[in-house]
């Protein structure tokens, strides 16, 4: 049975790469192609003959489901893979550091470093005016953070900036 599976890779073979040698550089791409194509097509009749395609297509569809379910964390690590890419590339990683640690100072609202959040800011997070009473502090907090803590389906970094803005404003 292995026997004829060889024989029949190797007639496959043949038949698809005797045209392919003029041009090296498109013949190896060629082969290439259409060797995965080839491998793909034997290893599928392999198993439908073994009767494993069941299996195989089992496991595709746990590997599917795997991976839809991690495409979201690809997406959220996105900008800071393609960062890690470019650093890898050029081989400026004290400077990609540099900036990594810039930008999330600057995203708390602060001056690089520091780490806090201006006034302004912690005004513009919880919705209030300049000026606003400790109540008014303390509800306009207790509402963001009803609608935006973790443990309710909110984001950790919004829940963050209103904790943030909140001890800014008290700390006034």
């Amino acid at each position: 049975m292995q026997l004829i599976l060889v024989l029949i890779v190797l007639a496959i073979s043949y038949f698809l790469f005797r045209d392919s040698f003029k041009d090296w550089r498109r013949a190896l791409a060629k082969i290439g192609k259409k060797g995965a194509w080839t491998t793909f097509a034997v290893v599928l009749l392999y198993l439908a003959i073994t009767g494993k395609l069941v299996g195989a297509f089992a496991l595709l569809g746990a590997a599917l489901a795997y991976l839809l379910r991690i495409v979201p964390l690809i997406l959220y690590l996105a900008p800071a893979l393609r960062k890690l890419w470019a650093t890898f590339k050029t081989g400026d990683a004290e400077d990609w550091q540099q900036s990594e640690h810039s930008a999330h100072s600057q995203q708390a609202g602060g001056s690089p470093g520091k780490g806090q959040m201006s006034l302004d800011k912690a005004y513009e997070v919880l919705g209030l005016k300049p000026g606003a009473s400790k109540e008014d502090i303390v509800a306009a907090h207790r509402r963001l953070m009803q609608k935006n803590h973790p443990d309710h389906g909110g984001s950790d970094y919004l829940a963050a900036q209103i904790n943030l803005a909140k001890k800014r404003l008290l700390e006034k």
